[in-house]
């Protein structure tokens, strides 16, 4: 079984103390106390280390599990894909990419290189969709990118290779294929390394620190499941999504920039551009046991601009604008744990939500599930390559 491959196979660490947040710290109303302390309990009973919300531009509810230090990175694993329309959007408004409709393979040799004559026609739009069609390989674009020693040298051009389930924008198909061929696109449309970008056009101006990033042989970065940051850096991000593109006064992305990030597609009303939308699906196909399947998937009962990012072992950015809210959840995997359940608790103070069906659970899912459950709770087994 491969998974139990992964358990034994050689793993080094990114689990480094990193600064403190900066954030400015405040205090709740009571009423609101309450509910993010049920929250908190909550999360807790289902594999929670840390709970962190923010309102306005104050964290005002901290709480981490017994032994669980806040300052050391943390994986994000999926969340890391929430930062992909940021780094794109940002290379727009420096004139470095032209628009977000702008087709890869005219950058891109390796996709212009793909035998299905479709691939020529995938935009950059489709691939932060997940509709670009190219068919996902978890092996070998995910579960390869876990190992000190990987297979597959160069996954931008693996993933550019793949076989084409549909025409672009015909299908959404969750993984790492789409976001492993932006990274290799990104670097050959621009000349610059995607995270070296990021760090100088998003997360600088905003003071977002993380401790390094997941990449192949190659040097490409894993844009889809590559970053380890803390709960309070990563709600910097939360914030610059929640406020249109602004941190700390200064307009880091475009006025509307996060709003098209937030715009889902045809084949999946709930996923935008690497963010999960409050938005009906059909969830056969989504990849997370923790989705509801019966109205909006984050929350049915709650706001319609609810979105946000979501990682295996329930790691989760959640983001509000109409209650100047963000909020972070670390887990370690727990198989109780659902998104609604902690949302009716934190923003309704209700002990259940009122509609409580989830989605079925995909084989990505169960696979990264599984290695929470096979002794890899205490997160010093992930493998890096970092430059």
């Amino acid at each position: 079984m491969w998974w139990l491959a992964i358990g034994c196979a050689e793993r080094v660490s990114l689990e480094e103390a990193l600064p403190p947040d900066g954030l400015p710290r405040g205090a709740p109303t009571e009423e609101a106390r309450g509910r993010y302390a049920l929250a908190a309990d909550y999360s807790e009973h289902h594999g929670g280390q840390d709970l962190l919300v923010v309102e306005g531009e104050e964290v005002v509810f901290e709480r981490h599990a017994e032994g669980y230090d806040p300052l050391v990175a943390h994986t994000l694993w999926s969340g890391t894909k929430s930062f992909g329309c940021a780094l794109v959007q940002a290379a727009i408004a420096n004139g470095d990419v032209g628009s977000l409709d702008e087709k890869v393979a005219d950058t891109y040799a390796p996709l212009a290189a793909n035998p299905d004559p479709r691939a020529r026609d995938i935009t950059v739009r489709e691939l932060l969709q997940f509709t670009s069609g190219l068919k996902e390989d978890f092996a070998s674009l995910t579960r390869d990118g876990l190992h000190v020693d990987q297979r597959v040298a160069d996954k931008p051009a693996a993933a550019a290779a793949r076989p084409l389930l549909d025409a672009p924008g015909g299908t959404y198909e969750y993984g790492s294929t789409h976001l492993w061929v932006l990274s290799g696109w990104f670097e050959a449309r621009t000349g610059q390394d995607p995270i070296d970008y990021l760090d100088a056009h998003v997360f600088g101006p905003i003071g977002l620190v993380h401790a390094g990033w997941i990449r192949d042989p190659a040097g490409n970065p894993a844009l889809a499941y590559g970053a380890w940051t803390t709960a309070g850096q990563w709600a910097k991000y939360g914030e610059l999504l929640r406020d249109d593109g602004r941190y700390g006064g200064v307009q880091v992305l475009p006025p509307g920039a996060v709003a098209e990030c937030r715009t889902g597609s045809v084949a999946n009303p709930a996923y935008g551009l690497t963010l999960w939308l409050n938005r009906e699906t059909d969830t056969r196909r989504m990849p997370s046991r923790t989705l509801s399947d019966d109205g909006p998937v984050l929350y049915p009962e709650g706001p319609e601009d609810l979105f946000g990012a979501a990682g295996a072992q329930d790691q989760r950015l959640y983001v509000i604008p109409s209650r100047d809210l963000v909020i972070v959840r670390f887990g370690e995997g727990d198989r109780g744990y659902r998104d609604a359940e902690l949302l009716a608790r934190l923003l309704d103070g209700r002990d259940r939500p009122a509609q409580a069906s989830c989605a079925t659970v995909s084989a990505p899912s169960v696979g990264l599930a599984l290695l929470a459950l096979l002794g890899l709770r205490r997160r010093r087994w992930f493998g890096v390559l970092t430059r």
